[in-house]
């Protein structure tokens, strides 16, 4: 296989992170590719009071951190399968930007008007944590 120049010469290290960077634009491209599906405003509102009720019960419950940690790790542990990981790591964040874009249009439809949410996984680290998971292990 005829690999580029660019990756013939570089050194381990700098493969890994060509690969982060890599990895990091597919993830961002799925989330993206989901966001960017057109939602029914009914779907939109059945998703939304969804998380809103998953939210709720665990708030009132306490234990919607622990769910949120097993329902992440279970989907983590998915993406180990070999060869079909990858599949599985990209729809998860395909299906994340699907859902964003959901709750935003249920949110317009209501006239609330608010940052995208986009930002809110961006900066929660599942994008670190999918490149992070990518690269060493698999």
């Amino acid at each position: 296989m005829n690999y580029p120049q660019f990756w013939i010469q570089a050194s381990p290290r700098r493969k890994r992170i060509y690969s982060a960077i890599f990895v990091f634009a597919l993830t961002l491209l799925a989330m993206a590719a989901g966001f960017a599906v057109p939602v029914s405003p009914e779907l939109a509102q059945e998703i939304y009071n969804q998380l809103n009720q998953t939210v709720t019960e665990g708030n009132a419950t306490g234990t919607l951190a622990p769910a949120i940690f097993t329902n992440n790790f279970l989907l983590c542990l998915a993406m180990f399968i070999p060869l079909a990981g990858f599949g599985i790591g990209l729809f998860i964040m395909f299906s994340t930007g699907l859902a964003f874009r959901a709750v935003l249009e249920a949110q317009l439809a209501m006239g609330v008007s608010s940052a995208p949410p986009v930002s809110f996984d961006f900066f929660n680290g599942d994008f670190g944590a999918y490149t992070s998971r990518y690269n060493f292990c698999g």
